[in-house]
């Protein structure tokens, strides 16, 4: 069984040995090539700077309010002569 476990890994070295002196030898000279380098990393953007971009990205048109009844009754000006703390005085059970 020895025998047998020996050629086979004398065989395995044998072709590995050719297979990597076949191979074209490589040069370390320190200069990369560019095409070589792993892209750039981006910085991660937390959500408070994102949400601050996208106001500056979008372009949004403000939405003329609606003016209900009662919003027009909140900017109508109180007629001379009425005492509101006056009336809730009167009218307090």
């Amino acid at each position: 069984m020895r025998v047998i476990s020996e050629l086979l890994r004398n065989a395995a070295y044998a072709l590995t040995s050719e297979a990597a002196a076949s191979l074209p030898v490589e040069t370390d000279d320190g200069d990369a090539d560019e095409s070589t380098l792993p892209p750039a990393k981006r910085a991660k953007t937390d959500s408070r700077s994102a949400s601050l971009k996208l106001p500056a990205t979008v372009a949004v048109t403000p939405v003329p309010a609606a003016d209900s009844d009662f919003d027009q009754f909140l900017v109508a000006p109180a007629p001379s002569g009425v005492d509101a703390l006056g009336w809730w005085r009167e009218h307090t059970r």
